[in-house]
């Protein structure tokens, strides 16, 4: 999933996650995001897996 939370606040932010979690046992689930804030929110297991920041070649 790419940056489902975008237009997001927290509460719902944080029920979507939950439910995402429920689907773990199943389903491998993937986030991609680019606001920081957003591992700070889950309560159940998260594996952080930060990019490095792009730099382009000049």
């Amino acid at each position: 999933m790419d940056d489902i939370f975008m237009t997001f606040d927290d509460q719902r932010t944080r029920a979507t996650l939950r439910v995402l979690e429920e689907m773990t046992g199943r389903f491998q689930m993937i986030v991609f995001t680019h606001h920081d804030h957003l591992a700070e929110l889950p309560e159940g297991r998260l594996h952080l897996h930060p990019l490095p920041r792009f730099r382009p070649f000049m």
